[in-house]
């Protein structure tokens, strides 16, 4: 596993070797950052189920200010450490050990709000658990942001009344579907 490119472009990372962990593929997130373009530059980026941090730190690496990993797997905080430290990005990083839902719950209103939204939930997540994620994640994301999310499968149809799904992307086993705040009049 490698960044794409940026600062640190072509510089490998690590994934926990227990096999707990499904890191986004490269081609997956190559693909990802090409439809986001310039997106990240300058962005504030919260990294959910961050597993190996690759998409996080990926945005570093391409300009993002700052990024906010979260995952409940020791292995992944330990990893995740480690892959920034590697890449001399950890002074833009902030890696916390939590539950994704007990963070999004403790946090209703959060001291800050992101410009893009990672993720990246284990495939085997049911889809009352994704819309229990959902329901909080408006909360923390800018009215010009955008949330990326990466599931093993077709989503349900209405996992959100308040995101707007504005594109969605297959990549074999992989779908990455692109979310923004529904503007209401």
């Amino acid at each position: 596993m490698r960044i794409i490119a940026g600062i640190v472009g072509g510089h490998k990372i690590t994934a926990p070797k227990d096999g707990s962990i499904r890191p986004t593929t490269d081609r997956v997130r190559e693909n990802v950052f090409n439809i986001l373009r310039d997106f990240p530059r300058g962005a504030e980026v919260l990294d959910l189920f961050a597993g190996s941090g690759a998409l996080g730190i990926e945005a570093l690496s391409r300009g993002a200010k700052t990024v906010k990993f979260i995952d409940s797997s020791t292995a992944a905080v330990r990893t995740i450490n480690k892959n920034l430290a590697a890449t001399k990005l950890a002074a833009s990083a902030m890696v916390c050990k939590y539950d994704v839902n007990r963070y999004l719950l403790h946090n209703k209103v959060p001291e800050q709000k992101f410009n893009l939204i990672f993720l990246d939930p284990p495939y085997k997540i049911s889809a009352a658990e994704l819309r229990e994620v959902f329901i909080n994640l408006p909360n923390y994301l800018t009215d010009d942001g955008l949330l990326i999310l990466e599931s093993g499968r077709k989503l349900p149809e209405k996992i959100s009344n308040l995101l707007q799904l504005v594109d969605s992307r297959h990549y074999g086993d992989t779908y990455i579907y692109i979310f923004k705040q529904r503007q209401f009049k």
